[in-house]
């Protein structure tokens, strides 16, 4: 073979030769083979990284194959050539095949032809078995390529493929190609293969690893491989089925705990840094980047480092902080959605999940309490409308401690909440250090001379004023007092009531002289001028809401009295805050969804990392089969939109309280 130095083409076929036959021979103890490869390592270590990733792949179990590999210095004609690696290909000798005809084949993906082609499937197959019947092949594949052009051209049926694909074989190719973000995730250099007429295989051939290999992401360790520019084929097909994305999720969530968990990474990677750093340095010296590559930009695109060495040190950093993007993203697959507010590409809305569909708008931001007003549109997964009208949403946490993807609880409403006080009223304040005399929050009580402000009061942050804490910061008052009158022309009329209080640091209200809500204070003993906070609000909880709902048979005709002490948790606490508002309540509005009951408050449970989303539901299940006296609750998955923006799976379950509609507890 002769090389030139200047190409991008290093690749060598050995065979090995006999008098009359080719000689199966063990190279390096990788094991017998009669057709190897010397392939040449790319100037960014590509090919080494490709290594490790082969290794990943027959890690799964032993019915995954992928090409074995050793580094050597190759020398040809005498002359040094560089690093190579003896690889043993997947062909028929690895895969231990020896009849021929359509039911025992091995095909190599080498190339693909036009972008139509490559989304229909089509390419360059080469035939590795059997060679004295090259139309083989097309016999065992030619039905998958068909259902592949299908699905991808109409955008349904991508399900069927799996008649003739292994579906597992599938999911180990698409996560392994994921984990390196392979830049073309399942088609260049694929191998597909068939034993005994069983279903398709597929295996490795070599992988384009796009740990800084492909220009338009660079060394970032996150973004989905599938979609780069169009949706390849395999991918593209495959996520029409959604029994293939669930258990590709459960799949991954085994090899994480298994095969592919960061220690076991980690061991890899250790491994193949013994062998090859200091062989790539070699190769370096005799195939600089910037020759190899052809031009600058491109050694740019290949996020070259400075030495070998270098680049397996970035290489030890991305692989982890990869594998930890795909725990938290891999639900999105194969959306290429690095966080829930971006838009998915248009081909989204064509592939049917069979998944029902939420949508909340909300004219304000979602708090973790009290509930806002927002509309919301429930369709089921053929597009039925189910719902549409008036929600309470709120936000409650994140769906794990391991997972950012939020919580959400709503209560289904006639009509919108109505607002009896609104949040920045004036208040008459008391903030003296004498404190008013016991009966302040009494509604006779004459407030005339107290100071008056809007809301939110206090002092210490920006846009926080109107109460004068005295000449001594280290030795404030730590109480003050607050107070808002209320004019009710018919209380009868009046529902259930929702206040809701941002307080610092402490604080009990008062309707019409009856305590109706204390938080951060000591519930058991009686507040007097000098009590203090239970603990000192600090950061987001400066400005949190806390609500409580009121008993609406406080209020009286004419006059109603809120009244408010706020308390300190120190003398020389820097701020103190105070705002408060009060809704009346609309009447419910319970809907049965999917035969779960007849209920008016429900929860949207987002993915959790280890994805219990889809494993909650069949557990609960299971409990309620056990007798007919258990309950837990029932889901379904969904989609949901928050604000026109998609923010992925969640699941739709009912509420387990004491009013519940299958529950009965009085």
């Amino acid at each position: 073979h002769q090389i030139d130095r200047t190409s991008d083409d290093m690749r060598l076929d050995l065979v090995l030769e006999g008098q009359t036959a080719i000689a199966a021979t063990d190279l390096l103890g990788l094991g017998e083979s009669a057709t190897w490869r010397l392939d040449g390592a790319f100037a960014d270590p590509t090919r080494a990284r490709d290594a490790v990733f082969q290794q990943l792949f027959a890690d799964i179990d032993p019915a995954r194959v992928g090409g074995a590999s050793v580094p050597c210095t190759t020398l040809v004609d005498g002359a040094p050539a560089g690093i190579y690696r003896v690889t043993q290909p997947v062909d028929a000798t690895r895969l231990g095949l020896t009849d021929g005809g359509e039911d025992n084949v091995v095909v190599e993906l080498t190339g693909m032809e036009t972008d139509w082609e490559a989304r229909a499937g089509k390419g360059y197959w080469r035939t590795l078995h059997p060679t004295d019947d090259p139309g083989a092949a097309a016999r065992a594949i030619g039905a998958w390529e068909d259902l592949v052009e299908t699905a991808v051209e109409t955008g349904t049926g991508g399900q069927l493929q799996f008649d003739v694909l292994d579906r597992t074989a599938a999911i180990d190719w698409v996560l392994l190609s994921e984990l390196a973000k392979n830049r073309r995730a399942g088609v260049d250099g694929l191998v597909v293969w068939r034993r005994d007429g069983g279903l398709l295989q597929l295996s490795p051939r070599v992988f384009d690893v796009a740990a800084g290999s492909y220009p338009a992401w660079s060394c970032d360790p996150s973004g989905f491989a599938a979609y780069p520019e169009h949706p390849v084929p395999l991918v593209a097909a495959a996520a029409q089925d959604g029994v293939f994305r669930t258990e590709m999720m459960t799949r991954w969530s085994e090899l994480r705990r298994g095969p592919w968990s960061d220690d076991a990474l980690a061991l890899r990677l250790a491994e193949a840094r013994a062998e090859v750093v200091d062989t790539l340095t070699l190769d370096d010296e005799l195939w600089p980047a910037d020759d190899v590559a052809g031009d600058a930009g491109l050694r740019e695109d290949l996020c070259r480092y400075d030495s070998a060495e270098a680049a397996w040190d970035a290489l030890e950093v991305w692989l982890p902080a990869r594998a930890a993007w795909l725990d938290s993203a891999l639900l999105s697959w194969p959306w290429p959605l690095d966080d829930p507010g971006e838009t998915p590409p248009e081909a989204v809305p064509a592939l049917d999940r069979g998944v029902c569909e939420v949508a909340i708008d909300c004219a304000e931001e979602i708090v973790d309490e009290p509930k806002v007003d927002c509309l919301m549109t429930l369709h089921d997964a053929s597009g039925s409308e189910l719902y549409a009208g008036w929600a309470g949403v709120e936000y409650r946490g994140r769906s794990s401690l391991t997972f950012a993807k939020k919580q959400f609880a709503f209560e289904l409403r006639d009509s919108p909440s109505t607002a009896l006080l609104l949040r920045g009223s004036d208040w008459a304040f008391w903030d003296l250090a004498d404190p008013p005399t016991e009966d302040w929050a009494l509604p006779e009580y004459d407030d005339r001379d107290w100071s008056v402000d809007s809301a939110p009061l206090g002092y210490g942050d920006v846009g926080i004023d109107g109460l004068d804490y005295g000449p001594d910061p280290s030795d404030k008052p730590i109480t003050a007092y607050f107070r808002h009158h209320l004019e009710i022309a018919d209380p009868a009329t009046i529902g259930p009531l929702s206040l809701r209080i941002q307080r610092d640091d402490g604080a009990a209200v008062y309707l019409n002289g009856h305590e109706v809500m204390r938080s951060n204070l000591d519930p058991l003993v009686v507040l007097t001028s000098e009590t203090r906070a239970l603990t000192t609000a600090s950061g987001d909880a400066e400005t949190a809401w806390h609500s409580v709902t009121i008993d609406p048979t406080l209020l009286v005709e004419g006059d109603n009295v809120i009244a408010v002490e706020v308390h300190q948790a120190s003398p020389s606490s820097s701020d103190m805050r105070l705002d408060l508002a009060i809704d009346q309540l609309p009447d419910e509005r319970p809907s049965n969804f999917f035969d779960m009951g007849m209920e008016e408050d429900w929860v949207l449970n987002g993915a959790y990392a280890d994805f219990s989303l889809f494993r909650n539901p069949m557990f609960y299940d299971f409990y309620n089969a056990f007798r007919e006296e258990n309950y837990a609750a029932e889901t379904h998955l969904c989609d949901l939109t928050l604000n026109g923006e998609w923010w992925g799976a969640y699941q739709l379950a009912e509420r387990i309280k004491r009013d519940d509609d299958r529950l009965d507890i009085a």
